[in-house]
């Protein structure tokens, strides 16, 4: 049950990308921009009331905590599109291995007691076929791009 609810996890994971790393730094920029605009609002206030005071901290300041926002930004891009990568790169291995999986023995075995070994062999084959077929068609379909499809100018 555990290595389903990892499946699912991967395959939102491989198709949206986030993590607690990403939400982390999404927060991160989140707060430094609310930072950023609350000192430039205070140093328009102080603009506005000084007419020359300490403006030029306070937009010194606003600049800083734009500038960590825009990294901290940068940096879930970053993480959400590693993430997103390793987790398809995990679900692959899974799918490769999910054949090959020493879990599937005595089932298989149940099942050929049960069918008998020469449907199952029969179904097996089919299936097998089956499985080929469904792969060509898919894997070029993968393939293509829209101008090659047909759809060109």
């Amino acid at each position: 049950m555990k290595s389903w609810f990892r499946h699912i996890a991967l395959m939102a994971q491989a198709r949206t990308g986030a993590s607690a790393s990403f939400f982390v730094f999404i927060l991160l920029a989140v707060l430094a921009l609310v930072a950023a605009l609350l000192s430039f609002w205070l140093a328009a206030y102080a603009w506005l009331a000084n007419r020359f005071g300490g403006v030029e901290g306070g937009l010194i300041l606003g600049g800083v905590c734009v500038l960590i926002a825009l990294l901290a930004a940068l940096v879930a891009w970053v993480i959400r599109r590693s993430n997103a990568k390793r987790a398809n790169r995990e679900l692959e291995e899974r799918r490769r291995a999910s054949l090959v999986d020493p879990g599937f023995i005595p089932i298989a075995l149940q099942i050929g007691q049960t069918l008998g070994w020469k449907r199952l062999g029969l179904l097996s084959a089919v299936g097998l076929f089956a499985a080929g077929v469904a792969r060509e068609w898919f894997g070029e379909r993968k393939g293509k791009t829209d101008n090659e499809e047909g759809g060109g100018d």
